[in-house]
């Protein structure tokens, strides 16, 4: 009887061995899971403790002037379009696609954590005129996941008001379609790089660019100077769908 139960308990030790050999090594080879970009960025099953994210851009020096000005007086649609470096495999699919890839970002852009980088003086092309560019960047230690739209991010301008109030200037139009929604992952070390209008118009003011995460928690830009109409703070540019396939009516 001694033999046997002598058996019983080393066959019973090995096999509690083998089960947490295999647990190790499952944890160790588990590509990290990206997680919400809000207030906490945990990567992986068992993180430790949450990392507060930092807000804060880094500091811009103006260039020399460049005429990359656009005068409007409507609330433009929302622009911020993004091709997620992992796939969303949660999504529904058939959302609508973009090609506008991360980067990995260069030692020359400053700043920590998760940042939106406003470049006025950066020449780029929107809507088939000069524009300038604003950068979304992840300089964390994770993998970050983003609520999108048909591909579109949360990314607004915003300008100060005549009382100094911080309002939209642009919107995001909702889709109808439950396929619309998705995810967008961006790595660590990388960024997306979004063409935008850089705005001229009556009211000398200051502008930023605001990210809603799907916490709710907003992100700010850096600051710069320019102008807008007034017409900016509350008539929408407005849409007409294009056939039974298009689910956005404003």
């Amino acid at each position: 009887m001694k033999t046997v139960a002598l058996q019983w308990y080393v066959v019973a030790a090995v096999s509690a061995l083998m089960l947490i050999t295999a647990v190790i090594f499952a944890a160790s080879h588990n590509r990290p899971v990206a997680v919400p970009a809000g207030g906490e960025h945990v990567a992986g099953p068992a993180a430790a403790k949450p990392k507060p994210i930092a807000v804060k851009p880094p500091e811009v020096v103006m260039k020399k002037p460049v005429d990359n000005f656009q005068k409007v007086d409507v609330m433009l649609r929302g622009y911020c379009y993004a091709n997620s470096q992992f796939p969303d495999t949660q999504a529904p699919g058939g959302f609508g696609p973009s090609q506008n890839s991360a980067h990995k970002t260069p030692d020359k852009i400053d700043g920590k954590g998760l940042f939106l980088l406003a470049q006025p003086t950066e020449q780029t092309t929107f809507g088939g005129k000069p524009g300038m560019q604003v950068l979304l960047v992840n300089r964390t230690d994770e993998t970050l996941k983003f609520a999108a739209c048909d591909s579109r991010l949360s990314i607004i301008q915003q300008a100060q008001d005549a009382d100094g109030t911080w309002l939209p200037i642009e919107y995001l139009p909702s889709s109808w379609c439950g396929n619309s929604y998705h995810h967008v992952f961006l790595k660590p070390e990388n960024h997306w790089a979004f063409p935008a209008p850089r705005y001229q118009g009556h009211l000398p003011t200051k502008l930023r660019f605001t990210m809603t995460l799907e916490d709710g928690t907003q992100i700010h830009s850096n600051e710069f100077e320019g102008s807008v109409n007034l017409g900016q703070f509350t008539n929408k540019e407005g849409h007409q769908p294009t056939n039974i396939m298009d689910p956005y009516d404003e």
